[in-house]
């Protein structure tokens, strides 16, 4: 092969062989570092990869946790307005309900008439004069239901209209003429009201004749 160097010289020959030994050695050198070089980029790219993935499921865990705080604090406020939709509803409702009560007439009912009559039937009768009240509309219509029941039981019953002064002229009364024990018919009477459940109070008056027996007074609303 003579195109290579020194391919005719023994000398020549001698020092190309070693110069390529050496070579050889160095090149086997090299290879080595470029393994050692390889494996430790290799771990190096593993270990960045695991990082950027760690990295990325922590923004990603952290996207989620945000974006569930967002719907928690999201359905609180929507819940919180729910509930304030649904009170404001039910006041709406309980004003109309008020409002509605102020606005109809009071009635007796078939089952309240009823009960006063089941319940005084039996009794003696008394007498008693009804005061309606002429700023209701309604003290004159609804005496007059209850003075029906009241002379189907055997009563004797009066109806005046009377304006009536001072702080509660809301509801009914029954006005005694002496303070202590109410008369038995008035008692009665108020008994028979309790049992149909009819708000009634009691008090005295010395004005009250003794004709009349007792006062139901029928006030506002």
């Amino acid at each position: 092969m003579p195109v290579l160097p020194g391919w005719n010289s023994a000398d020549s020959a001698s020092w190309w062989g070693s110069l390529f030994t050496v070579l050889g050695f160095v090149c086997l050198g090299l290879l080595v570092v470029f393994e050692v070089l390889a494996f430790a980029y290799g771990n190096r790219r593993d270990s960045l990869l695991g990082m950027a993935a760690k990295t990325a499921a922590e923004e990603q865990r952290s996207k989620d946790e945000a974006k569930d705080k967002k719907m928690a604090a999201d359905l609180a406020i929507a819940t919180e307005l729910a509930e304030k939709a649904r009170m404001a509803d039910e006041t709406s409702k309980m004003r109309v309900s008020e409002l509605e009560a102020r606005l109809s007439p009071r009635l007796l009912s078939a089952d309240q008439a009823q009960i006063i009559f089941t319940f005084l039937q039996n009794r003696t009768p008394g007498t008693v004069s009804i005061k309606a009240s002429m700023n209701a509309d309604d003290a004159h219509h609804y005496a007059e239901q209850i003075a029906a029941v009241l002379r189907r039981a055997g009563w004797t019953v009066r109806i005046d209209s009377a304006m009536f002064g001072g702080e509660n002229v809301r509801g009914a009364w029954v006005t005694v003429k002496n303070k202590g024990p109410a008369p038995d018919a008035a008692a009665a009477r108020m008994r028979a009201f309790d049992a149909a459940r009819i708000q009634i109070r009691g008090q005295y008056d010395h004005a009250v004749p003794e004709s009349d027996g007792f006062w139901l007074s029928i006030g506002g609303k």
